[in-house]
């Protein structure tokens, strides 16, 4: 019901505009949560709504190289940390603070995305 909902408020937005254009993108890096059947059905339960999808399917696997690129040029210029980066100065200035974290995975130093990944943040850039 919330795909729904959610297909719903984006597509009467879009009919707002003349130029208005609603794309479905799906999210597809879940290779265990993925199969094109269950595509098949969102594209079935669209249609039966009467939301007609004017661009799209787009795949968001399709874009991972472009995406793991963009990555690495804002790991190199300085623009981004990786969450263990993050981690890390958590415990760094906790030390210097002598408090203990208290929740969070800085508490336990556990990340939610598992050891061996780690997925970066974009620093604000001022001026």
């Amino acid at each position: 019901m919330g795909s729904a909902r959610t297909a719903l408020f984006n597509w009467l937005f879009v009919r707002q505009f003349d130029d208005g254009v609603f794309i479905l993108r799906i999210e597809d890096t879940d290779a265990d949560r993925n199969r094109e059947e269950w595509v098949d059905g969102i594209l079935d339960a669209l249609s039966w709504l009467g939301f007609n999808v004017d661009e799209g399917p787009f795949r968001q696997s399709d874009n991972a190289l472009v995406h793991s690129k963009s990555v690495e040029q804002l790991l190199a210029g300085g623009s981004s940390t990786t969450a263990t980066a993050r981690v890390r100065r958590s415990r760094i200035a906790r030390a210097r603070t002598r408090r203990p974290a208290t929740t969070g995975s800085a508490a336990t130093g556990a990340s939610s995305v598992g050891p061996t990944r780690d997925f970066a943040s974009v620093r604000p850039t001022t001026g």
